[in-house]
């Protein structure tokens, strides 16, 4: 119930960065962490970690393995975040700058998703069809409409 307060209170000082009054529901959740593999240490990036709500599916996924970069902008969120979840790498920055750096990082990751509602995503769309899933390798997961506010989808398909 606080990661509800909390979000219910981010959204009402900020609903342009918050963009949803409740956090994403454990059923969509489940489906956005679907793709991860079920074995070896995947690397997964959530954009828009929020209170925490997929940070936990992936991390429940994961069971210990993996590295899971959790991207939240709102730094009150992150804070909550990161102390609830210590063993995630939160990241309190915007998905855009986080991506950038990740890229230029050679960071290779085995799923890229966000729960973000469109109002959350104006920007440069970058899309999951087939050219970007061969560019991203056998495997690889990628977003549908995700938007990450002017990266272009070859970087975007980069980060894989």
């Amino acid at each position: 119930m606080p990661g509800y307060v909390s979000f219910a209170r981010e959204f009402l000082r900020s609903p342009l960065v918050t963009a949803s009054p409740v956090p994403t529901g454990a059923a969509l959740a489940r489906i956005a962490v679907a793709p991860l593999p079920e074995n070896g240490d995947p690397v997964v990036v959530e954009l828009g970690a929020g209170t925490g709500s997929t940070t936990r599916a992936v991390q429940h996924r994961l069971a210990g393995r993996g590295r899971h970069i959790a991207v939240e902008a709102n730094p009150r969120m992150a804070r909550l975040l990161q102390r609830e979840n210590p063993t995630v790498e939160v990241v309190g920055d915007g998905a855009h700058d986080v991506v950038r750096r990740l890229i230029a990082k050679g960071v290779r990751a085995e799923l890229v998703f966000s729960t973000l509602p469109p109002s959350a995503t104006a920007g440069t769309r970058v899309r999951a069809d087939a050219g970007s899933r061969r560019a991203c390798g056998r495997g690889a997961a990628t977003a549908t409409g995700l938007t990450l506010g002017g990266v272009q989808s070859a970087q975007m398909r980069a980060l894989r």
